[in-house]
């Protein structure tokens, strides 16, 4: 009897010791998995390039360590993730965002080469730097072997559309080369349409000429965001109806938003005789940055515009709305109006159709990958005509609105979800990391 006491004892001895091992060795082979990743980003402000870097970080943090590092970040004018959930430090500050309202890119260059080096000589040692929208880090990081990932929105060269002056043509040639040849050092290019990846090789015939080949990455969306209580508090009264159509894009000239203001001025003319037309709405928000002179210029034109089309009581200007109020928002819209041209992808329509909500948007760019067109929403020219007689569909049609939002939220579920993001993106940066290249297709 006492040797099966024994016995008992050193098997139960036995099983906690193999317990314990098999602990600490699946600890040490997640810490192994576990890898370091900085992210490089100019301008930590809100955006659709600010909201895709912190679902990037978001979907890696989730297996790796993440971090942020930016010449700029104002913890009251960024999304809510940036201010604790992921952390970010902000370097290459000491050069200021531009001189006298010019050189904006340059001062953009210089501040992310200084956090460049502040990564290389003082951060520690990173498995891999992921930087977007300012390429001229890459050979720098090259140089001292840092395995990297670039996440192109869109070839700046072709955002710069002011070109008068020769000073300017110089200026913007050079910028424009360097963009093109840095981005060769990159182990990997990611782009977030199929649009914007035929545009990156027209754009850059010599990163063609190498055989390169970009990666697309459609932006996702976290679910589970759309599910917060919104803010009524804030929320205008006049909109507890769900009688408005929106708008919702930063508070730029580039975003055509003057285009949406047109379309429900001839709206309502053309439904003046509805008794009900008084109570509908266009509501306008998005992002505004008081430092940055283009959004508040373009607000007072907006607001002249709306004037000038006598619409002005039945438009509703919001800026730097939150999550919850942007949700309720979107959510009980009659349509969301996505009015960019040529826009690089656009997560508004995607945030829509998952909100239920038909969209309106231009026929061009990343919009035609998003939208089923006649089936989830409209893709129109941008003549204010075509999109008034959208509109006057969709108010006078409740029942295939319905619809069209119905198979708009399954059309994201199916395409844009952020599981299949951050598994795709998480097999980026391990094959990164293990081969050093880009595969090439």
């Amino acid at each position: 009897m006492q040797f099966l006491g024994l016995t008992h004892h050193y098997v139960i001895y036995f099983i906690l010791v193999y317990t314990e091992i098999y602990i600490i060795k699946n600890y040490m082979q997640q810490q192994q998995d576990q890898l370091k990743i900085a992210f490089l980003h100019p301008d930590l402000g809100i955006g659709g390039a600010e909201q895709l870097v912190v679902n990037l970080a978001l979907a890696l943090q989730k297996n790796h360590y993440v971090k942020i590092y930016t010449p700029h970040h104002d913890p009251n004018h960024s999304f809510p993730e940036t201010n604790g959930q992921i952390p970010v430090e902000v370097r290459g500050n000491i050069i200021p965002a531009n001189f006298f309202g010019y050189c904006t890119a340059m001062c953009a260059y210089i501040r992310m080469i200084l956090a460049t080096l502040y990564i290389i000589f003082f951060s520690g040692r990173w498995d891999v730097i992921i930087i977007d929208q300012v390429s001229v880090c890459l050979p720098l990081l090259w140089l001292f072997r840092r395995k990297t990932i670039f996440y192109c929105h869109f070839p700046d060269k072709l955002l710069c559309v002011e070109r008068k002056s020769f000073i300017k043509k110089i200026y913007r040639f050079f910028l424009d080369s360097f963009e093109e040849i840095s981005m060769l050092f990159a182990n990997l290019v990611l782009v977030n349409s199929q649009f914007t990846r035929e545009i990156v090789k027209q754009a850059f015939p010599l990163y063609n000429k190498y055989g390169r080949q970009p990666e697309v990455l459609y932006p996702a969306i976290e679910f589970s965001k759309f599910e917060m209580a919104p803010e009524l508090s804030r929320l205008d009264s006049r909109l507890e109806s769900s009688n408005y159509f929106l708008s919702l894009n930063r508070y730029e000239r580039k975003k055509n938003i003057a285009l949406a203001i047109h379309a429900f001025a001839a709206f309502r003319q053309q439904l003046n005789s509805d008794e009900n037309i008084e109570s509908v709405r266009l509501v306008i928000a998005g992002g505004f940055e008081q430092r940055v002179e283009e959004n508040a210029q373009h607000f007072e034109e907006l607001n002249q515009i709306a004037q000038r089309q006598n619409v002005a009581e039945y438009v509703s200007f919001k800026k730097n709305i939150s999550d919850s109020e942007r949700t309720q928002l979107m959510s009980n819209a009659l349509a969301v109006l996505y009015t960019p041209e040529r826009e690089h992808f656009g997560i508004v329509p995607v945030e829509a159709m998952y909100n239920q909500v038909p969209v309106i948007a231009c026929n061009s760019g990343g919009p035609k990958e998003s939208i089923q067109n006649g089936v989830t929403g409209y893709l129109c020219e941008s003549k204010t005509n075509e999109w008034c007689q959208r509109m006057i569909e969709i108010y006078q049609n409740k029942e295939k609105s319905k619809e069209m939002g119905e198979r708009g939220r399954d059309r994201v579920i199916q395409l844009f979800g952020f599981a299949q993001f951050q598994m795709q993106m998480d097999s980026y940066v391990r094959m990164v990391t293990k081969t050093g290249k880009q595969k090439q297709q």
